[in-house]
């Protein structure tokens, strides 16, 4: 009888190769409501995480040239200018309220796993795929909000081993859910209960089902990696993913035909990023120094308007050698 037991769907339809004619609505996990909540709360979680980066009040973010970029055009209005100022009153508001929606995120993201699967032997195939589009959402938006939030993690170690343990329980169960959703027929038996292709998946996983199982498990494993790795940084990961390897490369040429030691390529590496880190402060100072600068041009314009022109003393030995002469 299965994992369902006498709540196990009748699969006889679906095992003839018949179609179930009619959708049966689960307004729980489809309705409108629950799809326009989750896209209006990822929506202003992510709006609020790229605000946060572009006008420079996060701390420990690695900028790349782009967002230098980006950075260096938004310093051109006046309003957008970073200062201390600023920094010091607005980095905690929206750290608190990053936080609030990472939390939110993190945890709607697993509601809504569970829910599907505690349904599973109810489910319909086409209402199980909402549930794994609406975890991959939630949690890709959480893993946004990490960039904003990384060095406030990292300064309270029990609310960050909290948080990587309940997304490592996302990750197991969006796992699991990308391996059932790998069933050959997959995609042609929307209507039908998903228990049918679970019970029938051993020894069908194929096609294109197959394929985006694959893809989806690999950038599954690559973003949650990355965001474990930053969140954590300990020595012993920086040992394996990044020393190990480097080791392994006796040189490493530059552009320039120069030969560099790895660890010159890793010192290089971390200067890069602490340039990285400290553009807006550079950005600022070269803006107060161009303004000292031209005060400091202006009054020196003031001061040779209201002074007598000097004779040079070039010109003046040259007339006095002339006079000179004519005695």
């Amino acid at each position: 009888m299965g994992l369902c037991g006498y709540a196990a769907p009748n699969c006889t339809l679906w095992a003839e190769g018949h179609d179930y004619s009619l959708y049966h609505a689960d307004p729980d996990i489809a309705g409108i409501g629950v799809v326009s909540a989750f896209v209006a709360t990822s929506f202003v979680t992510v709006a609020i995480a790229h605000i946060s980066l572009l006008l420079g009040i996060v701390r420990g973010y690695e900028y790349n040239e782009i967002d230098k970029w980006v950075f260096a055009q938004l310093q051109t209005v006046p309003s957008l200018r970073r200062n201390e100022k600023r920094i010091q009153f607005w980095q905690p508001i929206m750290e608190s309220l990053m936080l609030s929606l990472s939390d939110q995120q993190l945890l709607v993201g697993l509601a809504i796993l569970v829910t599907g699967f505690l349904k599973h032997c109810s489910i319909s195939v086409y209402h199980f795929a909402v549930v794994s589009d609406l975890a991959w959402f939630s949690s890709n938006t959480h893993m946004t909000t990490l960039n904003v939030l990384q060095v406030y993690l990292a300064d309270r170690p029990t609310l960050r081993n909290w948080r990587v343990a309940l997304m490592l329980s996302t990750f197991v169960m969006l796992i699991a859910t990308i391996t059932l959703e790998g069933h050959i027929l997959w995609f042609d038996s929307w209507n039908s209960p998903a228990q049918c292709l679970f019970d029938d998946l051993g020894g069908n996983i194929g096609g294109g089902p197959q394929q985006w199982m694959i893809a989806n498990i690999v950038l599954l494993v690559y973003g949650y990696t990355s965001a474990v790795l930053r969140l954590t940084k300990s020595e012993k990961m920086d040992s394996l993913f990044y020393d190990r390897p480097v080791s392994k490369m006796e040189q490493t040429r530059t552009s320039f035909g120069k030969t560099v030691s790895p660890e010159q390529v890793k010192k290089l590496q971390l200067q890069q990023l602490e340039n990285a880190n400290s553009a807006g402060q550079e950005l600022q100072e070269a803006s107060k120094e161009t303004d000292r600068t031209e005060e400091i041009q202006d009054d020196t314009n003031t001061e040779n308007d209201s002074e007598p022109p000097i004779a040079s003393p070039r010109r003046i030995d040259t007339e006095a050698g002339g006079r000179g002469q004519s005695m």
